[in-house]
């Protein structure tokens, strides 16, 4: 399922930028392979988890990382109570969206 949105967003930290991945303390590919949820369910909070929390604290917008699932792909991923009036977040396909976790 795909769900399309419109993103207009400032400050934006690239994970995907070898020379940011870099200064990590732990490498990407060291974090994607981590169970976050599994981490999460036992009540601590997963590599991935922190990295948000510190991005976000630190006045970002929003973050790319390279996809768990396709090793192609990018996720951007988009903290709305960081969005000021200039910037946008609109999803395209509402329809789509409104199915999502519901049975069909």
């Amino acid at each position: 399922m795909i769900v399309a949105v419109q993103v207009k967003i400032d400050r934006v930290l690239d994970f995907t930028n070898s020379s940011i991945a870099d200064t990590l303390p732990a490498t990407l590919f060291t974090v994607m392979l981590e169970d976050w949820r599994a981490i999460m369910s036992r009540g601590a909070e997963a590599t991935s988890q922190a990295m948000g929390w510190a991005v976000f604290a630190a006045g970002f917008q929003g973050m790319l990382v390279p996809s768990k699932t396709d090793p192609n792909g990018i996720n951007l991923l988009v903290f709305p109570d960081s969005l000021g009036k200039t910037n946008k977040l609109a999803v395209l396909n509402h329809d789509v969206l409104d199915k999502l976790g519901r049975p069909s």
